[in-house]
């Protein structure tokens, strides 16, 4: 953990940081989100789930996915709920009410899996966005893969061995002591790491 705090004395203590964090163990998705909404000063939380689907050697899917568990914004798409349940967090035309519900919707796992499960199949379905992303790659064995892993948290549910997020220096440095996190790598290194 020196080196993490090494890493956290670092930065400028004025400003927000990009950090992502490894846990050291997965955790099930609602014990994840009660975790994180007792850390308040972290802000834009993204959950790395653990996707174990084993792929074929012609494709490579980044296996870095996962989703927002914040609302913090809406969407302009158009909506299916019916070939994509709850595919956006917060849909357009919400009531206070409803909003108010969906904030405690984030808290549970069947309804995150069923969120993500869909955000999956949508991104399969999308043919020319995969062949922007993967050029050298079959979509069709992208879309079978990426439908795979929506399938296997479906059956094995969401299980988060990171997450990615923004705060100050003073809550980073408290977040280096937590005895549920392994690493955390400030977003810069995160894009060199990937290069």
């Amino acid at each position: 953990m020196r080196k993490l705090r090494e890493i956290g004395n670092g930065l400028e203590g004025d400003k927000d940081h990009y950090v992502y964090v490894t846990l050291n163990q997965r955790m099930p998705y609602e014990a994840f989100k009660s975790y994180i909404d007792k850390n308040e000063e972290l802000r834009g939380i993204w959950c790395a789930v653990s996707t174990n689907v084993p792929l074929t050697e012609s494709v490579s899917i980044d296996q870095t996915l996962g989703f927002s568990c914040a609302i913090e914004t809406s969407s302009l798409l158009e909506e299916n709920p019916e070939t994509y349940p709850e595919l956006f967090l917060l849909p357009r035309g919400l009531s206070m009410k409803e909003g108010e519900q969906r904030e405690e919707d984030l808290k549970k796992e069947s309804y995150m899996k069923k969120h993500f499960a869909s955000q999956l199949r949508y991104l399969a379905d999308q043919k020319r966005f995969l062949h922007m992303i993967y050029p050298e790659a079959d979509s069709k064995e992208i879309a079978r893969e990426l439908k795979a892993i929506a399938n296997y948290v479906e059956k094995h549910g969401l299980l988060i061995h990171g997450f990615a997020c923004r705060a100050d220096k003073e809550a980073l440095l408290k977040l280096v002591d937590e005895k549920n996190v392994y690493d955390i790598m400030p977003a810069q290194q995160c894009l060199v790491a990937q290069i």
